[in-house]
């Protein structure tokens, strides 16, 4: 189960529910993630699909591109081999440093990728993305 300890109510669950899993004499482990929000997530899959129609790529490609534009926040080393960190665990601030040094990138060669208030702009695209879906 997810609970976000911001939120009173989620606190409150949060605490229930350990209380109970404890009480079953059950195994907890307690992870603390900093994330990227569901908003930065929408924008950051919204901006994947824009440069993909732009420019005929998939989403996994524009994301592969995305990651080594970025490898010093998604790239790392274990045991002598790299390898690459999924997006989801990335924190929000790394995001934020990914997605403009992205926007910045394709600014500077001709393709302006609006920012996330950039609300018309972002609906048009969204309904460009969702009619040419099957091709990303």
């Amino acid at each position: 189960m997810r609970f976000i300890s911001k939120y009173p109510k989620d606190a409150e669950d949060c605490l229930a529910y350990t209380k109970k899993l404890i009480e079953q004499k059950k195994t907890i482990e307690v992870i603390s993630k900093t994330e990227r929000t569901p908003k930065q997530n929408k924008y950051f899959h919204l901006i994947l699909g824009m440069v993909g129609l732009e420019f005929g790529y998939t989403s996994d490609e524009v994301k592969s591109d995305f990651k080594i534009m970025n490898s010093d926040i998604f790239e790392y080393e274990k045991n002598g081999r790299s390898y690459s960190k999924s997006s989801a665990k990335v924190t929000t601030k790394e995001m934020t440093i990914a997605i403009e040094r992205f926007r910045k990138y394709y600014a500077e060669n001709g393709f302006y990728i609006p920012s996330a208030n950039e609300d018309k702009m972002i609906e048009h695209y969204l309904k460009e993305i969702e009619n040419n879906k099957q091709w990303l």
